[in-house]
């Protein structure tokens, strides 16, 4: 059947330097099968997103998750360049980031101690999540049993019918809280983003150097010349010698 997801729309890329995604959680714009990870068109409409970088080729890419107040941040270093169309285009391409960083992407997520299966088009073996199938777009799935066939609790982007953020069924000693938490996320492609640069102050005036010179006798050693009168005004009065007379 055809899609239920609105036809994306072509815009102007952004002007935030390699901003690829946003994802409301809320919304089920990008659900797993929604066409938005695969397509050829761009996206930009009611605060999500999908720009130009997404089809730009890096080898490290940055996925910021807010939820609330908060917003963290992973980075993900891939062996060779690829866009993120490929990679979502593409079979399973597993990520190693830090299974700790992933934990904590989102606030007091729920998790479970053992499956940490992660990368790009990543799956279950089975999962009791409340999904109509077990994958991910991008993310990592845990297990309070050690192995994937029944995983308890996600992390990650594009699951079946949830767009972004955490889930969490069972978490046994595990950590954090289980519940499902929406985020909004936004991924670039490229490494984190910088902050604002601050200002540069425009450099003060020094006041002219110094001429360290020897004057002939009969001068008074100033500043700018070779005075005959003590008052150094260099006013060429009194027999003042200029720079090409410095001795």
């Amino acid at each position: 059947p055809a899609p239920t997801t609105a036809a994306p729309t072509v815009t102007a890329a952004p002007t935030i330097d390699g901003l690829a995604l946003v994802i409301d959680g809320s919304k089920d714009t990008f659900y797993y099968d929604s066409p938005l990870w695969t397509n050829d068109q761009l996206y930009n409409r009611a605060g999500e997103l999908k720009a130009r970088a997404f089809f730009e080729p890096t080898s490290e890419f940055t996925v910021v998750m807010e939820y609330g107040s908060e917003e963290r941040s992973l980075t993900i270093e891939l062996d060779q360049e690829k866009s993120l169309q490929e990679l979502f285009s593409g079979d399973y391409t597993a990520t190693d980031a830090s299974v700790d960083a992933w934990r904590s992407l989102v606030p007091d997520a729920g998790y479970a101690n053992n499956c940490n299966r992660q990368g790009f088009n990543t799956e279950s073996d089975g999962c009791h999540v409340g999904m109509s199938h077990c994958r991910l777009r991008l993310g990592i799935w845990f297990n309070n049993e050690d192995e994937c066939h029944s995983s308890d609790s996600f992390l990650g982007i594009g699951a079946a019918e949830f767009s972004s953020g955490s889930k969490c069924h069972y978490n046994g000693d595990g950590g954090g809280t289980c519940d499902t938490k929406a985020t909004v996320t936004r991924i670039y492609a490229r490494a984190a983003p910088s902050p604002a640069p601050t200002a540069t102050l425009k450099p003060s005036l020094s006041p002219a150097p110094t001429i360290n010179a020897v004057c002939a006798a009969g001068y008074y050693s100033c500043a700018s010349c070779c005075d005959q009168d003590a008052d150094c005004a260099c006013d060429g009065l009194g027999g003042d010698a200029y720079e090409h007379d410095w001795r």
